[in-house]
C-alpha cells in the first residue's frame, strides 16, 4: 500500500506539476525508486526511513509553494511519511525478501514474577 502509493504519489508531481523545483522532482525520483524496493520488501528498515524523509521534503515543498491549492498532494504525503514511519517501526512482514533473507526473528518478554539473577 505505502509503495504503490508512493509510485502513484511521485508520478502524480512529475506529471501535474510542470514548474516544479528540481529539488522536489530529484525528491520525486528517489522516492519512486525506493518505493520499488519497498515492493520488492528488500532492506525494509532503511528503505522505508528514507521514503519517510522524501514524503516529508515533498510534503514541505509542496506546502511552500505558491499558487494553485495543492491541499490533497500534501496530505497524502504526510499520509506517506506516516506510514512509512509505521513500517520501520514495525518491520519487514512475513512474506518479504527482509524475512527470507534474514530469517524471521522471535521477541521472548521474560517473565516478570521471576527475580533477576
Amino acid at each position: 500500500m505505502i509503495a504503490f502509493g508512493g509510485i502513484v504519489q511521485g508520478i502524480c508531481i512529475f506529471t501535474t506539476h510542470g514548474g516544479a523545483p528540481l529539488t522536489l522532482e530529484i525528491v520525486c525520483a528517489v522516492s519512486i525508486s525506493v518505493s520499488f524496493v519497498l515492493v520488492l520488501g528488500l532492506l525494509t528498515p532503511i528503505a522505508g526511513s528514507i521514503a519517510a524523509l522524501c514524503y516529508m521534503i515533498i510534503c514541505f515543498e509542496l506546502f511552500a509553494s505558491t499558487g494553485t491549492s495543492r491541499f490533497e498532494s500534501t496530505l497524502v504525503a504526510t499520509q506517506l511519511a506516516t506510514m512509512s514511519l509505521v513500517l520501520v517501526l514495525l518491520g519487514p512482514g512475513a512474506y518479504s525478501l527482509d524475512a527470507r533473507l534474514f530469517g524471521r526473528r522471535e521477541i521472548i518478554i521474560p517473565d516478570s514474577r521471576r527475580p533477576r539473577q
